[in-house]
């Protein structure tokens, strides 16, 4: 049954009369919201006159764990040889990261997260253009190491792409 399919299904229903068709939903629904970080390849507007700098924007949410977002986003730029710069210091491309989360209430220090991890452009004129696609980013559940490290990895992934775009590798 396609997504399209079961979503029928569950609207013409008014509800889910199974565990499976709900299962079947969910499942279907995660595979269509992921199925943009799988397409995630370098592209054209990714090149740079100057590759070995990147401007970075980073936002973490006040509900989120305490930790140096920044300073991991920076990290990760600097192990590949780029050097991190200020959004606001370069009006060209950078990389957009924004961290929000919602704390469970039924566990201590466990959060709900999602990543949001894009490439922008910011002209001359402070217009600031998000790239929809590729999406580096991620959603999930876990404690502090956990979020942390998933925003390493997307970061990692869009970095690569990065550097492959400009370099030949």
């Amino acid at each position: 049954m396609s997504l399209a399919q079961t979503l029928f299904v569950v609207r013409a229903e008014g509800e889910v009369n199974s565990v499976a068709a709900m299962g079947t939903a969910i499942f279907s629904a995660i595979l269509f919201l992921l199925a943009g970080n799988v397409q995630a390849d370098p592209q054209p507007w990714m090149e740079k006159e100057n590759p070995d700098e990147l401007g970075v924007y980073t936002r973490l949410d006040s509900d989120c764990p305490t930790f140096e977002l920044e300073a991991l986003v920076n990290g990760v730029l600097i192990r590949s040889r780029v050097r991190p710069l200020s959004f606001t210091e370069t009006p060209e491309l950078y990389l957009n990261v924004i961290a929000e989360c919602l704390e469970f209430s039924t566990r201590e220090r466990f959060y709900s997260y999602s990543i949001d991890i894009r490439f922008a452009f910011r002209n001359s004129a402070f217009v600031h253009l998000i790239y929809g696609s590729p999406n580096y980013g991620a959603f999930g559940h876990g404690d502090s190491d956990f979020i942390q490290e998933a925003i390493k990895d997307a970061t990692e992934r869009a970095i690569t792409d990065y550097l492959q775009a400009n370099f030949d590798l």
